[in-house]
């Protein structure tokens, strides 16, 4: 387990994304990082969310990770998920069930997402931000 002040450099290393704080594309990749997060697992989230959407045509909510840069003593998660390109939709979440695992700690978040589309990630936690465009069809 981390302790408060830690850097998580290790979860970080050869994670495709940006080091510093930008949206990126996650495309079908499993972990990205954007400036202070490293989330995932996009490629089973896209395959889980198009599976159960064929069966029910009802909105479901993905499971995704947030692994911080800097650990401080596990502040609320925010993410806010908006639908683009339009920005009609918009989601707000909080969370604040925290894991540990493979010497790192992350948060573990279930991110709403009422329709198939592309979908705007940006996450807050502390001094940590990140923001990742996500297709869910």
């Amino acid at each position: 387990m981390q302790k408060p002040g830690a850097l998580q450099t290790d979860a970080f290393r050869r994670v495709p994304g940006s080091s510093s704080y930008r949206c990126v594309d996650v495309g079908h990749l499993r972990n990205v990082r954007s400036g202070g997060f490293v989330a995932g697992n996009f490629g089973a989230n896209e395959q889980d969310f198009a599976s159960f959407y064929q069966q029910s045509r009802k909105h479901t909510a993905v499971k995704i990770y947030w692994v911080p840069l800097h650990v401080d003593h596990m502040s609320e998660l925010t993410v806010q998920a908006t639908l683009l390109p339009s920005r009609t939709v918009v989601r707000t979440t909080r969370h604040d069930l925290v894991g540990a695992g493979g010497g790192a700690v992350f948060y573990s978040s279930g991110i709403p997402i009422p329709m198939p589309g592309t979908w705007e990630l940006v996450a807050t936690a502390g001094s940590n931000k990140g923001c990742f465009i996500a297709s869910f069809r």
